[in-house]
């Protein structure tokens, strides 16, 4: 069955209008999903396209479209608090930010509101989340998404956004393919965990193992870690932990992606790699092997 999307998924994108909004509302709509709105938040000079309809308010969309239960955001970074409170407070059960760069005391503030009124939230510049021959919210793969995304047993958690397709790819290509695909987002202070993420595929029944994607920077990989170590689970484990190069890096070394932050070696791969291993998760040396990897684990499961 996968987690979070299914046939019964209505998505709403807020920021139809901007120039990322129109590319993700052509990307879902070839991927057949269903999107039932789109807000135009600067003014309307489209009032439907493919079938969509747009509107001046989120408000106004989920009045007219109350089966509204996905949305993505590609408003920008300084009008996410406001539309996602808009969407939080409208009942969305699941919200896309895919929008980068939103400012951190706005990802704060949206934070303490989804614990408040039990949203989840993926991102800031989180792709989205793709179940294959189901629904994709966000794009994962583009025009691609299609020819990339096979069904299968591999529930997939990354932090990086175009890498998940080649990881889908490889376990498509290893006879496996992915039960749903969910990117996290890839700032440094993320709306959700991987541990949130976690906690549903465990409940889920199509799901027979789950495939970590992490990278340098923060302490993300380290909560799972050590939130596995301390709860079990009971589904195998592969991860994968991106730039083991920077640990051999001078001290101080400036790199570009917003997360990649590591202080006082917090956040560094060898860091996440000993916790997860200590842990009990199979961490591979090189993302090609997660296919053999998986194959193995669940024949022994």
């Amino acid at each position: 069955m996968g987690i979070l999307l299914d046939s019964e998924t209505n998505i709403v994108l807020q920021g139809a209008c901007t120039r990322r909004g129109w590319q993700l509302l052509e990307d879902m709509l070839n991927y057949s999903a269903t999107v039932a709105a789109g807000v135009c938040y600067g003014g309307l000079k489209t009032k439907v396209y493919r079938g969509v309809p747009f509107f001046k308010s989120l408000k106004q969309a989920v009045e007219t479209a109350p089966e509204i239960n996905v949305s993505v955001i590609a408003v920008p970074p300084y009008e996410v608090l406001g539309a996602a409170q808009e969407a939080m407070e409208a009942g969305v059960r699941l919200i896309i930010v895919h929008t980068a760069d939103v400012p951190i005391k706005d990802v704060i503030l949206i934070r303490r509101e989804a614990e408040r009124l039990n949203s989840l939230l993926l991102g800031p510049n989180a792709d989205g989340v793709i179940t294959p021959d189901v629904c994709m919210a966000g794009s994962l793969g583009g025009v691609l998404a299609l020819s990339i995304h096979r069904r299968g047993p591999i529930g997939v958690i990354s932090r990086s956004n175009g890498i998940v397709n080649e990881l889908s790819g490889l376990l498509a290509a290893g006879g496996l393919g992915v039960s749903t695909i969910v990117t996290l987002g890839t700032e440094r202070i993320l709306f959700s965990s991987f541990v949130d993420i976690l906690r549903l595929f465990a409940d889920d029944e199509e799901t027979k193992g789950v495939l970590l994607f992490g990278e340098p920077g923060g302490a993300y990989e380290a909560e799972a870690a050590d939130w596995i170590a301390a709860h079990g689970y009971a589904k195998p484990i592969v991860a994968y932990i991106a730039g083991k190069f920077i640990d051999n890096l001078a001290e101080g070394t400036i790199l570009g992606h917003r997360g990649v932050v590591i202080e006082r070696g917090l956040g560094s791969p060898t860091d996440k790699i000993r916790r997860l291993q200590s842990a009990g998760v199979r961490v591979v040396a090189f993302n090609e092997d997660i296919p053999a990897v998986f194959q193995e684990v669940l024949k022994d499961g």
